[in-house]
């Protein structure tokens, strides 16, 4: 017959509810990271559109004849806007 400790049974319990807590903490962690990366790139795709939007606004502005600061700005942001893709 098997005898157990007391000493041996808390022993277990507690190393048992060390990794529980750490399986708990890792499956917590991978759920938030994994939704930062949906938040990025809703971000991204939102910020592309804004971009998007601007340059035509630039170009809309630059083809009724605004020059100068315009020119610059639009001509800026189309590098940016290939460096990205």
């Amino acid at each position: 017959m098997i005898t157990l400790d007391v000493l041996l049974i808390g022993t277990i319990l507690g190393a048992l509810a060390i990794l529980s807590a750490a399986i708990v903490w890792l499956c917590h962690f991978v759920l938030r990271f994994h939704r930062l990366e949906r938040h990025d790139k809703l971000e991204y795709e939102a910020r592309c559109v804004l971009m998007e939007a601007i340059l035509a606004a630039l170009d809309g502005l630059s083809q009724l004849g605004a020059n100068g600061p315009v020119g610059e700005a639009r001509s800026r942001l189309k590098e940016y806007l290939v460096k990205q893709r």
